[in-house]
């Protein structure tokens, strides 16, 4: 009985290590590799882009319409050389004529038409940066579930290892006949456990640094800490 005890605590171990890992997580938040990611996704992810390239495309037009007040104006000239009088259609005023003529709906739709556009560059503006708050928001998201997993994967490994010690311990006196078959199968039981764990977690682990260098559009191997990336 003794034994089977030990097996459960061995295994009772490995929660606590896990739940002691969790607890202590947060002092190994590295807060400024963690801001390298963040400026790095806002300047890289391809949506990110798209709003930059929205924005840009409202500020021309607003400097467009700022710049069309006199679109309504229209300048015209008529020349009329100076010949001989023609008395079926005679021409009073003779050399260039010239005329401007105001399209007046036009010019009072002009400033209506420029607070559109201000209206419309602004609302993009603040899409844009709630996107930014979202997206920075998302980073760490990842981040931490990313860190997480580093963590849990160093628990299931060291856990892993004691178990194995003790299956290869409990393997020899069951060998000699000192424990029960029963108690070897459970020790075995441990053991693949942790190892179903491990691996679990490692995928997690390359899971969670994919979507970290889905936001980056950078290998985090590759990502320096000082931001030059």
């Amino acid at each position: 009985m003794h034994r089977i005890i030990f097996i459960f605590l061995t295994s009772s171990l490995f929660f606590c290590k896990a739940c002691i890992c969790q607890e202590t997580m947060i002092d190994q938040v590295d807060q400024p590799f963690l801001d390298t990611l963040i400026a790095l996704a806002k300047r890289n992810y391809p949506r990110i882009k798209a709003f930059q390239a929205r924005t840009e495309a409202s500020t021309h037009t607003v400097k467009a319409q700022k710049l069309s007040w006199f679109d309504p104006l229209t300048f015209s000239y008529v020349y009329q050389p100076n010949l001989a009088v023609n008395a079926t259609n005679p021409v009073f005023l003779n050399g260039y004529q010239f005329g401007l003529f105001l399209n007046v709906g036009g010019y009072i739709q002009k400033p209506a038409l420029i607070r559109k556009a201000k209206a419309e560059l602004k609302a993009v503006e603040n899409e844009e940066a709630e996107y930014n708050i979202n997206l920075a928001a998302e980073v760490k998201k990842r981040y931490f579930f990313y860190l997480l997993q580093v963590n849990m994967l160093r628990v299931y490994t060291k856990s892993l290892f004691d178990a194995q010690g003790m299956l290869s311990d409990i393997s020899i006196r069951y060998q000699k006949s000192e424990l029960s078959f029963e108690d070897y199968s459970k020790a075995l039981i441990v053991v693949n456990g942790n190892i179903q764990s491990k691996l679990e977690t490692e995928s997690n682990l390359l899971t969670a640094k994919s979507a970290l260098e889905e936001l980056t559009g950078i290998k985090l191997d590759e990502i320096k800490k000082d931001g030059t990336r």
